[in-house]
C-alpha cells in the first residue's frame, strides 16, 4: 500500500510541475506578439529609416531585379528579333525608388484625416504603377513564341510568392 502512496505523490507532484511549466509557457507566448509589437512601436516612433539603410535597400533591391531579368532572358533564350522589345519590358517592370533617399515623411505629425489621404494616394499611385507593369508584361508576352511563352509561364508561377514577399 505504501508503494502506491509514493507513486501517487510523485505523479501528482510531476502533474504539478508539468501544469506550471506549461501555464508559464502558455504566458510568454501570449505575452510575445505585445512584446514585438511594443518594439515595432518603439522604431517607428523614433523616426524614419536611415536615409544611407534605406539607399543602401534599394540598391540591393535593383540589384537583384536585374539578377531576375538576366537570368529569365537566358531561360527565354531571346532573339535579336526580340532584343527591342525585350529592353522595353525590362525598362517599364523596373521598379523606381517611391521617395528619395533622405525625403521620409514623418506621418506622426499628420492628423488621421492627413494620413488616411495619404494612404489612399500611395494605393492609388501603386495601382497606376501595376497597371503599367500589366501593360508592359502582355506587350512582351505577346512577342514571344509558344515555347517561350511557356517557359515564361512557368517563371510566372513564383511571381505571387515573390510579390508576396516584396521582391516585385
Amino acid at each position: 500500500m505504501k508503494l502506491n502512496t509514493t507513486t501517487a505523490v510523485i505523479a501528482t507532484v510531476l502533474a504539478t510541475a508539468f501544469a506550471g511549466i506549461s501555464i508559464t509557457a502558455i504566458a510568454q507566448s501570449a505575452a510575445a506578439p505585445a512584446d514585438l509589437r511594443a518594439q515595432h512601436m518603439a522604431q517607428r516612433a523614433s523616426g524614419p529609416m536611415d536615409p544611407a539603410r534605406m539607399a543602401e535597400m534599394q540598391q540591393k533591391m535593383a540589384e537583384h531585379h536585374a539578377q531576375r531579368m538576366e537570368r529569365l532572358k537566358a531561360e527565354l533564350k531571346i532573339t535579336a528579333a526580340q532584343e527591342p522589345a525585350w529592353k522595353a519590358y525590362v525598362a517599364r517592370t523596373t521598379h523606381e525608388p517611391r521617395q528619395p533617399a533622405g525625403a521620409v515623411e514623418d506621418w506622426s505629425k499628420l492628423t488621421t484625416p492627413q494620413r488616411l489621404e495619404k494612404m489612399q494616394a500611395l494605393h492609388n499611385e501603386r495601382n497606376a504603377e501595376m497597371a503599367k507593369r500589366i501593360d508592359a508584361t502582355k506587350s512582351f508576352y505577346a512577342q514571344l513564341s509558344p515555347e517561350q511563352q511557356k517557359t515564361f509561364d512557368a517563371q510566372g508561377s513564383g511571381l505571387r510568392h515573390a510579390f508576396m514577399k516584396g521582391e516585385h
